[in-house]
């Protein structure tokens, strides 16, 4: 019995924040569990925690299945990923795995982490692509 009731809670994902250029503002993190809309649009869930108070993010009562997490620093606190006129990210950006893109986002399944009953824990390092 004590097995179920385990279960049911279900796993926890747990990303340690690397990297983190200043104690200002958030760090946003975004869920995924498919690839549509992944790393910017449909989710699934978002976390916050404010910097440096926090500096991981939770996920907690996931089912077993393949998930995506998306982490920006939101350093005005404005709630969204500020963009350069040109294209990239004004803000420092992470995803599960440390996953990068070329000339773009990562994929989902470069980002993925497969959750089975036990709970999972990854460090992650915020990128910030003009030093900031």
């Amino acid at each position: 019995m004590l097995w179920w009731m385990l279960m049911a809670h279900g796993a926890t994902l747990e990303l340690e924040v690397a990297g983190l250029t200043s104690t200002a503002g958030d760090v946003v993190a975004v869920l995924y569990d498919s690839s549509d809309g992944f790393p910017t649009k449909t989710k699934l869930a978002v976390a916050t925690v404010t910097v440096p108070a926090g500096r991981a993010v939770r996920f907690e009562g996931l089912t077993p299945g393949r998930y995506a997490v998306s982490l920006f620093h939101d350093v005005d606190g404005d709630g969204k990923l500020d963009m350069w006129w040109f294209g990239p990210p004004k803000e420092g950006v992470a995803s599960s795995n440390d996953a990068a893109g070329r000339m773009g986002p990562p994929s989902f399944d470069d980002a993925a982490i497969d959750i089975a009953a036990d709970d999972v824990k990854q460090a992650v390092t915020m990128n910030y692509l003009f030093g900031k």
